[in-house]
């Protein structure tokens, strides 16, 4: 009797996107540089402590050692501050902010996409505030969130907004938003803040440019959800025109501009909006540098292969 031989089964490997495919060359260099200057400098202050602070018996001291725990603390606790605004307007404003199935089933459709495509276990909550302040921005705390307003919602288009979703869900699955909004929040803080947040606000000079970096890493989750350069070009634009009472830009002259393809020297209406739209892009701190590497991301090798993954997951952009 022929005995029955056991074959072992290949499991397929699911494809999905990751956030090696879309984070910026680069980024975890400042980071690391930052951590490590700060995790020196506090090393170098525990030692001081040690040495100077001795018991007559000349025994340490040891629990000077909890000074390490402080840039860790830091951290969570700027990242809790900063969000506490917009957690407590969700908390007044009830259950009806989260987007669902049954009040915003457009919104928890394009939610459950974008999730579902940057592989995320769990997804993410989204909510919707009354506000008329313009914004959009994510907080990593019980499995992540997105906050936007209303406004934002009102002003940019169901494709446009998804470009903006995009860009947060593409941070918080890169897991950068804790550190980010930290170090926002330490930066326009009054300086005593600074003084009892030290690590973070050091950790703002040793990264260098590590805030621009992280929002090129986000742009290019954009780029991968929606497919389009364009869309998230006007989308970026667009949030920041509204959050800019001065600006005098409309819609249409922003698609036309960012779509133009006209020469400029003979087409009088593109020459206006070049200058008037580019001066505004000009007086927005990296919003060109930005626009830049958003053109350079599909051509790129890491570009390339992100889309022939996306192209597997029937993705827009395939």
């Amino acid at each position: 009797m022929a005995r029955k031989s056991r074959g072992r089964t290949r499991k397929t490997k699911k494809v999905q996107l990751l956030p090696a495919d879309y984070r910026f060359p680069g980024e975890s260099g400042p980071y690391w540089t930052g951590m490590a200057g700060v995790f020196i400098l506090f090393a170098w202050i525990v030692a001081m402590f040690l040495f100077l602070a001795k018991t007559p018996a000349q025994t340490i001291r040891w629990q000077w050692i909890y000074l390490f725990v402080w840039p860790v603390a830091a951290v969570f606790i700027a990242n809790y501050l900063s969000a506490k605004p917009r957690l407590a307007q969700i908390k007044r404003a009830g259950r009806q902010t989260r987007v669902m199935s049954n009040n915003r089933p457009d919104l928890f459709a394009l939610l459950l996409k974008q999730s579902e495509m940057l592989g995320f276990p769990k997804t993410p909550s989204l909510y919707v505030v009354e506000d008329d302040a313009p914004f959009v921005y994510s907080i990593p705390s019980k499995g992540g969130s997105v906050i936007a307003s209303e406004t934002v919602i009102k002003e940019l288009s169901q494709e446009e907004f998804g470009a903006l979703l995009a860009r947060e869900l593409g941070s918080l699955r890169a897991r950068n938003v804790r550190l980010s909004l930290a170090m926002r929040w330490v930066r326009s803080s009054n300086p005593i803040m600074k003084v009892l947040f030290l690590p973070v606000f050091l950790f703002t000079f040793l990264t260098g440019a590590w805030s621009d970096v992280v929002e090129y890493t986000a742009d290019r989750a954009a780029i991968l959800i929606t497919g389009s350069e364009s869309l998230v070009n006007i989308a970026l634009v667009k949030l920041l025109i509204l959050q800019d009472p001065q600006a005098e830009i409309d819609s249409a002259d922003l698609e036309a501009y960012i779509g133009g393809s006209t020469d400029i020297s003979v087409d009088s209406a593109q020459l206006e909006r070049h200058y008037r739209i580019g001066g505004f892009i000009d007086s927005q701190p990296n919003l060109k540098e930005r626009i830049e590497q958003i053109r350079e991301y599909r051509p790129s090798a890491q570009g390339q292969e992100a889309f022939a993954k996306l192209a597997q997951l029937g993705g827009p952009g395939a």
